[in-house]
């Protein structure tokens, strides 16, 4: 009985030193109390930092995003 006591303590232990810290698996962002769909990249949390793709965002405020590949160019055109 002792042995099987010591086996299960001692997983225990193990599993809390090895375990990675549980994270969300999902950030939601909301523009104007609307969440934000990302269809391509999604938002990430990356050395303490959230980082959220913009063009989900400049979207959701109505503003049109296109990419020159040639010139590597971003351009935002809203109205």
């Amino acid at each position: 009985m002792k042995n099987i006591i010591k086996v299960v303590a001692t997983a225990m232990v193990a599993t809390f030193l090895f375990a990675t810290p549980a994270m969300a698996s999902e950030i939601n962002v909301e523009v104007n109390q609307t969440q934000v769909v990302f269809t391509n990249a999604q938002p990430v949390i990356q050395n303490g930092s959230t980082l959220v793709p913009v063009r989900g965002v400049f979207e959701e405020l109505g503003i049109t995003i296109t990419w020159d590949s040639q010139s590597n160019t971003g351009t935002l055109t809203r109205n």
